[in-house]
């Protein structure tokens, strides 16, 4: 029983470490978000073995939280925006903490207008993404029935936030890079 154990923790240490570089290196070599987020919500679920989960990202202008891509039966979920505060996700986004839910249905904090589209018995974890100290963004993940997340895979999906986080903050600077050398040279077209 004792070598089981270990064997099946050993196997999951190393699915986990595999994850944390196969999504460090598709991070490193995506150039915009759009590429970015599905690899890195792919191999999220991938490392946990589930296959629903979703990334939101906060909009200033708006001040909300909008999903950008999803994956599973997050795909059938009402995405109506949702404010910092409304819901689970808003206030991971405005606590800046991860949310467990051993059933997101039953979740007090679960929004009303998705609690009958979850399918009975999935939990799962809520994830703050971070650039910084600025959140900016929500990993969600979740697990059939009988599953639950460990404390390894929080500190795991923790991790992966925190390298989207990173690698969103990249990416935004990259675009505003190439938005000012646009006008830029648009200022020099329209000069010549």
């Amino acid at each position: 029983v004792y070598n089981a154990r270990l064997v099946e923790e050993t196997r999951q240490r190393l699915s986990e470490l595999e994850a944390l570089h196969a999504v460090s290196s598709a991070l490193r070599t995506a150039s915009t978000r759009d590429e970015a987020l599905p690899i890195l919500l792919d191999k999220t679920l991938a490392a946990l073995e589930t296959d629903s989960g979703a990334i939101w990202l906060y909009h200033p202008e708006h001040d909300e939280l909008r999903a950008v891509v999803d994956r599973g039966w997050y795909g059938q979920l009402n995405k109506s925006p949702m404010k910092p505060g409304e819901g689970i996700g808003g206030q991971v986004f405005a606590s800046g903490k991860t949310h467990l839910s051993l059933d997101l249905r039953d979740d007090p904090l679960t929004r009303a207008a998705a609690r009958e589209q979850v399918p009975p018995g999935w939990g799962g974890a809520c994830v703050p993404v971070r650039a910084g100290a600025i959140t900016v963004g929500l990993l969600y993940i979740s697990v059939p029935p009988l599953h639950q997340i460990t404390t390894e895979q929080v500190k795991m999906l923790e991790s992966l936030a925190e390298m989207a986080g990173a690698a969103l903050h990249r990416m935004s600077l990259y675009e505003e890079t190439a938005r000012q050398l646009d006008q830029l040279q648009a200022l020099h077209r329209v000069d010549q």
